[in-house]
């Protein structure tokens, strides 16, 4: 049994078409006949077929021309001429315009059968081979499109340097047309390309990678900048070396990623040692603690009294800085920085702290600009450094005065926004040096946990790019200004407290 083709028969003798309508049934295809020509050509415009069987010679008109009207519809026709008049020149005719094959009445059952089983090959061979090139373009374009998807730029050359393939992001840094011609040099467009492209190949052949290259871009005749160049060598399909595949990305992507690794490490780093300090004081502090308070109890006389009493206090203050060292554990340290809306954080630490300030008799006069400022880091951390800084505000501003608060975005020299905050306390002269200095001296007025907070709270926010900065004003106040890198905002408006 044959596929069940679609099949024309056009003859202009019924007895002919009605013996091959029934033998082409037999067979398994689906058989539609015509009587002449316009007939013919009229179900050939109005149906499709697969297979033809065409009397070379109509009373209206010849199968050749019926082939041609066949051949625009489906160029993959399987068609078979037939005739009672076998000239050579009727063949020739006919192979020349690509017909399939040649039948002269009368023709035996076994010859029809023949030709049917290689038609019916031939249109499967046909129908395989469109399947395989209809797999082979959609994969050709899912690989295009997940090339043409990233940021990077990947380029194919030959082993001349020509560039034979570049993936979108290649095109637009190159100006390349989407038609690659192959006639274009990757050399060009690097600074020392063909010194720098022919010791990359030697690179690869001797077996050693290229990987972060640093080479200089020249996009245009007035731009140039720098890229790490990667690159592999392209095999072809018997396993020799047909050329390069280059991939060139940003440097600042792959610094980024280092700064990252790098910031994690410092971070980890960081709080083991805090974590270690707070251990090895806390031990002899607290053998000093006991031993004190047996010294105390043996010890009557009052002037040592006020000692003890200083000890103690200084003991406490020790104490309380193995704490704060405690404290210094994030509880993601190693976690992916995420977007964080600074304003939203700072806004929960203030209210969390309002009741300290109430305490203390301090006034709050706070603005805001909120609602969608985001920054990258770390929520947990940021809120752990906030509190660090209220903490050391609430020590900085004296009683019953007003500590002045205020957020907004601002403009950076490079285009990009910072989200700044402002913090003026009155009354008050402390320099960047003195606000970090961890080990303050008991006679400053300043309290001595006060640096080490800050300190805490400086790694934190510089580790996410902020930058910290106090200025000492006129009349005697200081100004502490907070500024954090935005990478996206969204509507804000004006809250304040």
């Amino acid at each position: 049994m044959m596929n069940t083709f679609k099949t024309i028969v056009v003859d202009d003798q019924p007895e002919i078409t009605l013996n091959l309508e029934k033998q082409l049934s037999k067979y398994g295809l689906q058989v539609q006949t015509a009587q002449n020509f316009t007939e013919g050509a009229f179900m050939i415009d109005h149906y499709f077929y697969d297979i033809a069987i065409l009397d070379i010679s109509l009373p209206d008109g010849n199968g050749i021309d019926l082939f041609r009207r066949l051949r625009k519809k489906n160029s993959e026709v399987y068609t078979i001429i037939i005739t009672g008049n076998a000239t050579l020149e009727n063949a020739i005719t006919a192979l020349n315009e690509g017909i399939n094959a040649y039948l002269v009445k009368p023709f035996s059952d076994d010859q029809l059968h023949a030709i049917l089983r290689q038609a019916e090959k031939t249109l499967i061979l046909k129908s395989e081979n469109r399947a395989l090139f209809l797999e082979i373009q959609h994969n050709r374009q899912f690989y295009e499109n997940l090339l043409n998807s990233t940021s990077e730029a990947i380029i194919v050359t030959d082993l001349e340097h020509r560039i034979q393939y570049g993936n979108r992001s290649a095109r637009e840094l190159f100006n390349l047309s989407l038609e690659i011609s192959g006639q274009q040099s990757l050399q060009e467009y690097i600074e020392d390309g063909y010194k720098i492209l022919t010791h990359i190949h030697q690179q690869l052949i001797q077996g050693k990678p290229v990987s972060g290259y640093r080479v200089t871009i020249r996009a245009n005749m007035e731009k140039s900048f720098d890229a790490h160049l990667n690159a592999d060598l392209l095999y072809g399909k018997a396993g020799q070396s047909d050329g390069l595949i280059i991939n060139l990305t940003n440097p600042l992507v792959n610094d980024e990623v280092f700064s990252r690794i790098v910031r994690k490490e410092k971070l980890s780093t960081i709080v083991h040692l805090a974590n270690s300090l707070s251990h090895e004081i806390r031990n002899p502090i607290n053998i000093m603690y006991g031993r004190l308070q047996l010294l105390q109890d043996e010890v009557i006389d009052q002037n040592f009294k006020n000692a003890f009493k200083s000890i103690h206090r200084q003991i406490d203050r020790i104490l309380n800085i193995t704490k704060l060292l405690e404290k210094f554990n994030f509880s993601r340290e190693d976690s992916i920085p995420e977007k964080c809306n600074i304003s939203k954080i700072f806004e929960t630490i203030l209210s969390e702290k309002k009741s300290l300030f109430s305490e203390k008799k301090i006034q709050i006069d706070c603005h805001l600009q909120s609602n969608g400022f985001l920054v990258e880091g770390n929520q947990v951390q940021f809120l752990d450094a906030f509190r660090y800084l209220f903490d050391s505000l609430i020590d900085l501003t004296p009683s019953g005065k007003k500590l002045e608060i205020s957020g907004k975005a601002t403009p950076h020299s490079s285009g990009s926004k910072w989200y700044e905050f402002h913090f003026i306390i009155p009354e008050k002269k402390v320099s960047l040096d003195k606000l970090f200095e961890p080990y303050q001296s008991i006679d400053m007025e300043l309290n001595g946990l006060l640096g080490l907070g800050m300190v805490i709270m400086h790694t934190i926010f510089n580790n996410y790019g902020a930058k910290i900065e106090t200025l000492v004003q006129n009349d005697s106040q200081t100004l502490i200004r907070i500024r954090f890198p935005l990478f996206e905002s969204q509507s804000s408006q004006i809250i304040g407290q």
